[in-house]
């Protein structure tokens, strides 16, 4: 009985925690190149404040090598190129295969991000062009409910808590002999 009980009261708690919201990163590809973009904050940037974007760079047939590449990246607003900047400049380690940037998206548009590849030698890989459209809105004032709130999910577990000792508490009896005995089926709890 104690077992059953230790589990449900588990089970009850566990129910009592909301993971984080997870995002999708977006993939592109151009014939043998594509990268995964992420961009931080949690793929969904926010009109004017800064934004990271990470660019993971995949190559199948293993030709792709960063300090080959005159890369950049483009940032359009409309079609009209509002940023454009070499990528791998940032990265500390240019052997990698991950490019980034950080940019502030002026406003709530639909922006297209585009990573250029360029070989610096004619047989290191096969330039390519890759692109995103990404939605940038404002950042929506977090609505609380109130059955979400710390406060009220603390105090829904206390409840649970207390309601499942009341229950366990209530089934196990405490016999003359002070042996503790299950109620229903009389039988020694141990």
């Amino acid at each position: 009985m104690k077992k059953i009980f230790f589990i449900v009261l588990s089970l009850c708690l566990l129910g009592l925690i909301h993971p984080k919201q997870s995002f999708a990163h977006f993939l592109a590809t151009d014939k043998n190149i594509g990268a995964v973009l992420h961009i931080d904050p949690n793929d969904a940037p926010v009109a004017g404040e800064q934004a990271g974007f990470f660019f993971e760079i995949k190559d199948k047939i293993n030709k792709f090598k960063a300090t080959d590449c005159s890369c950049r990246v483009d940032i359009l607003e409309n079609d009209t190129v509002i940023y454009s900047d070499a990528v791998f400049t940032q990265n500390t380690d240019p052997n990698l295969s991950t490019a980034s940037l950080f940019y502030t998206l002026p406003k709530t548009d639909v922006y297209t991000i585009k990573l250029i590849g360029t070989p610096r030698s004619s047989n290191a890989f096969a330039p390519f062009i890759l692109s995103w459209d990404i939605r940038v809105d404002q950042q929506e004032k977090a609505s609380t409910n109130f059955f979400t709130t710390p406060f009220v999910l603390i105090a829904a577990g206390i409840l649970l808590f207390l309601l499942f000792a009341f229950l366990g508490k209530r089934f196990i009896i405490k016999s003359k002999d002070g042996e503790k005995h299950d109620k229903e089926t009389d039988s020694p709890v141990y």
